[in-house]
């Protein structure tokens, strides 16, 4: 029997309808008849399509059709009443998948024997990394939901053992991070010849600095007056997370660098390879140290900030290879420099290559930027108070003083005049559109250098991931450990979140080359959190499937059917090898 449409009277009615053989002269007939008539389908509850799906996985969603249910199965589920299912996640079993292949479990599961902890650490762990990654909120609310799962994830039943697992987890933290490289190491094979590093900070719900941990007022990315924490991320090539680590609010960009490749260089073998930054990281004692370790660098240069003699060769147009549209154009130089730290005590030789390039777009861009700045000039010349203080800084050498006397215009002393100095503004017109690149590696192509340098693109989107998706911030926590756990959190999400992208997009490309998300973190993540079913005693029924969560499981080779099945037969159903 099937569902099927018909029109009548120019209204579409929906009826049950059945096949039924017959033989006619020796041969096979079939012929269909009406079983059962539903009626408009405007009048129907449920859409069709819906309706038919699930009449072909035994589930009927409108009574009239309880008794006509195909197969041995016969589920009745009115899906106006909610009070005859529980609606549970499955989605978070994949990420679970990940979780125990990453070793995490085993780190947590030993950590639990040896100091014999009572409480179920493993299951708050995993639900603080599920929760984030699906669904990220306060740490007591994430407790609140952990029965919105299929199967317990937790069997806590004190919210307050979940503040007790953070400090364990802020102790563990490099001990699993180790792990987690081990077995990515293993399954996926790390491409370590390349090392992204880039430094964001994360803003707490209070304006309270903490005077012995690293909760500190600091420049925001965000323009916050709220102190910040400062995070730096390593990535591979294939923009899979290595380390992170954390630093007080206060701490300068360019000073993060060098402490954390010392705590993970030999580690995890980081050797051999070329750390990549933007010109922030950009300081002559990080050029020193990533050459003293034998590794090479490749760094963005303020092109503003640049000697007298460096802008004069950008604006030099000799040598220039310049595209057939004139939209990009770039050349380069080999020099050597003496590049010092410790305030000139540390001095070495350095030879580098330094490229510049041109784009029209970027050009077109910084015009943009520039009309903007203009205008806030424009408003702080006129009423200085108007910008925050930490802004004005900035933008005071954009601004002329003179006494003048507006009738007249005789520079007199008895009156300030403020304007915009615009000479000073259209000199560095000149340098808009130029990027400026230096590399240790003096080998490289110049095409390699920009694409590679494109390539920091991926830790600029780690970074809005776990602002964005995975709700990084603000920072609830307080304590020193539950702040260093709480990223840890938001670091093992992150990591799942690349492994499945990372997955997706090599079903899509045979070999890698520049990183295409495939399916964006926001996709990934709103697939797995309406990866539902509704319960029903020990059967789950399966209402609807989005095109996204179909493309992610048939990316991961998970063989699906989305019918009506047991409950302890989904996890098998699920389960996939990274």
């Amino acid at each position: 029997m099937f569902l099927e449409k018909y029109v009548k009277d120019n209204n579409v009615y929906v009826k049950l309808s059945e096949n039924t053989k017959y033989i006619k002269d020796g041969k096979t007939k079939y012929k269909k008849r009406t079983v059962l008539s539903l009626g408009n389908e405007k009048k129907l509850p449920v859409s069709f399509q819906e309706l038919r799906e699930s009449y072909k996985n035994g589930v009927a969603l409108i009574p009239e059709l309880e008794k006509f249910l195909p197969g041995e199965v016969k589920i009745s589920l009115n899906i106006n009443d909610s009070t005859q299912y529980i609606e549970k996640n499955v989605g978070y079993l994949l990420l679970n998948r990940i979780f125990d292949q990453l070793g995490i479990s085993n780190v947590i599961t030993l950590e639990k024997s040896r100091k014999n902890i009572k409480y179920d650490i493993l299951g708050l762990t995993k639900l603080l990394v599920f929760e984030r990654f699906l669904n990220p909120c306060s740490k007591y609310r994430t407790f609140t939901k952990k029965d919105m799962f299929l199967g317990d994830v937790t069997k806590s039943s004190d919210y307050r053992e979940i503040y007790a697992a953070l400090d364990v987890l802020d102790n563990k933290a490099p001990q699993i991070m180790n792990i987690m490289n081990r077995n990515i190491e293993r399954t996926i094979t790390r491409d370590k010849s390349l090392i992204f590093y880039d430094v964001t900070n994360y803003y707490f719900e209070t304006d309270r600095n903490d005077e012995d941990g690293i909760r500190k007022a600091g420049v925001s990315k965000e323009n916050r007056k709220q102190p910040v924490v400062q995070m730096g991320l390593f990535l591979d090539r294939n923009s899979i997370p290595i380390a992170y680590d954390l630093h007080p609010g206060n701490t300068l960009d360019s000073l993060t660098l060098k402490p954390s490749m010392q705590k993970y260089i030999d580690r995890y073998d980081l050797e051999n390879i070329l750390i990549v930054a933007d010109r922030g990281l950009c300081s002559g004692g990080n050029e020193i140290y990533i050459k003293e370790q034998g590794n090479d660098y490749l760094f963005a240069r303020s092109v503003r900030k640049a000697s007298k003699e460096m802008k004069e060769w950008i604006l030099n147009q000799e040598n220039y290879v310049t595209n057939e549209s004139g939209s990009f154009k770039y050349k380069y130089r080999l020099l050597k420099r003496t590049a010092t730290a410790d305030g000139g005590k540390t001095r070495k030789e350095i030879e580098e290559k330094v490229l510049v390039y041109w784009s029209k777009s970027f050009y077109e861009r910084e015009l943009k930027e520039k009309e903007r700045f203009i205008e806030t000039l424009r408003k702080y010349s006129e009423n200085p108070n108007s910008i925050p203080s930490r802004k004005a800084k900035g933008l005071e050498k954009y601004i002329k003083r003179e006494q003048v006397d507006k009738k007249t215009g005789k520079i007199l002393k008895t009156r300030e005049q403020r304007s915009i100095d615009l000479e000073k503004i259209k000199k560095e017109d000149e340098l808009m559109g130029y990027y400026l690149l230096s590399t240790s590696k003096t080998e490289m192509k110049p095409s390699d250098m920009i694409n590679t340098y494109k390539g920091l693109s991926k830790i600029e989107n780690c970074f809005r991931i776990t602002k964005s998706e995975l709700e990084a911030r603000p920072v609830f926590v307080r304590k020193k450990e539950h702040i260093n756990a709480h990223f840890l959190i938001c670091f093992i999400s992150l990591v799942m979140m690349r492994i499945i992208q990372y997955k997706l997009f090599q079903k899509e490309e045979k070999e890698f080359r520049v990183w295409s998300e495939g399916l964006s973190a926001r996709k990934v993540q709103e697939s797995l959190k309406e990866f539902k079913v509704a319960v029903l005693d020990d059967k789950c029924i399966f209402r609807e499937v989005s095109e996204n969560l179909q493309l992610l499981l048939d990316r991961l080779e998970i063989p699906f059917d989305f019918k009506v099945c047991k409950v302890h037969e989904i996890s098998r159903k699920l389960k996939f090898s990274l």
